[in-house]
């Protein structure tokens, strides 16, 4: 276990709920507002698994004439036809489509029954809905850097409307998550200030003033858990921004705590920006419930260039086998 002997401005209460956490699971970074533990072996090699089928569904409807192997170096092999796929958003998150919600649903349980397994659901009473897949690579430049509410700046994504319940998870899978990861951080100072919702991080800036960072690296084979007022920031080592392509996939959601504060309460009822959903009905996606989008891989394409789409239909049909 790698703990700070530095001391950090004391947040009581969140540090007392954070460290509930520490069961069953081995603690590798033990910080006051952000943990991460480590993933065994299989646990890590599912999730490679499956995001690496998620992959190789997302890129072979997405480039039909091209030829994908299914093979563990898919995402060092193709990146940039990954960087290029028709569902990857400006900030890196890879969406499921018609063609790729299988896998998707694969990713889901993987996820579903590490969270379980290991006890850290019983201390969730919401999930959101659906977890992101995300690919960042080291040359992403311009706007998605430098817009008002990038990644790339230090934020807590309270000022993004979600509720200050909320608990951060973020798992990096594949690719170069040293050099191209997430920088975590401390609010040394009292955190009233930090309750709002901001169309631009740039105006939070004397707030961070008085922050200090956690020396964590982004390592694969780790998870990491951040209260909602630790601070974050996507970042690309100078090491590699130049050198030739490299990108690192990760998947990150939000969970609402079981145990709520006194003045988390109050604010039970905000609206946010992504739908969380209770637990239970949660568990059951991708076992008694499937997460489909019904519309096609390139629809996004299509409707920028205003041509027609349309909906898929979606069926199940049940089948029994005999004993023979």
């Amino acid at each position: 276990m790698k703990s700070s002997s530095e001391k950090f401005y004391r947040h009581k209460e969140r540090e007392n709920r954070l460290n509930k956490l520490k069961n069953k699971k081995k603690v590798f970074y033990d910080f006051p507002l952000s943990k991460a533990f480590s993933l065994d072996k299989n646990e890590y090699n599912d999730l490679c698994n499956v995001c690496n089928i998620y992959l190789w569904e997302s890129l072979k409807h997405s480039f039909p004439k091209k030829q994908y192997s299914l093979n563990n170096k898919i995402f060092y092999d193709h990146l940039e036809d990954i960087l290029k796929l028709p569902n990857r958003t400006p900030n890196g998150m890879i969406v499921p489509y018609f063609e790729n919600f299988k896998s998707y649903n694969l990713i889901h349980d993987t996820l579903s029954t590490i969270l379980e397994k290991n006890g850290f659901i019983d201390h969730f009473s919401e999930i959101q809905s659906t977890f992101k897949i995300r690919v960042i690579s080291n040359k992403i430049k311009g706007k998605a850097v430098n817009r008002e509410t990038s990644s790339f700046k230090i934020h807590t994504d309270i000022w993004s409307s979600e509720p200050i319940s909320h608990l951060l998870i973020n798992i990096p899978i594949l690719g170069n998550s040293k050099e191209i990861g997430i920088n975590f951080f401390h609010p040394e100072q009292d955190l009233s200030g930090f309750n709002m919702s901001l169309d631009n991080y740039g105006k939070a800036e004397n707030l961070l003033k008085k922050i200090k960072p956690y020396k964590m690296l982004f390592n694969k084979g780790l998870m990491f858990f951040s209260d909602a007022y630790a601070l974050h920031q996507t970042f690309v080592s100078q090491k590699i921004a130049r050198k030739k392509i490299d990108g690192r996939l990760s998947i990150d959601i939000r969970v609402i705590f079981k145990n709520l504060l006194p003045n988390e309460k109050k604010t039970k009822n905000r609206k946010t920006p992504e739908n969380y959903i209770p637990v239970n009905q949660w568990k059951k996606f991708s076992r008694n419930q499937i997460l489909v989008n019904r519309w096609r891989i390139n629809s996004f394409i299509k409707k920028k260039e205003k041509k027609q789409t349309k909906k898929e239909n979606i069926g199940i049909k049940f089948c029994e086998y005999s004993k023979g």
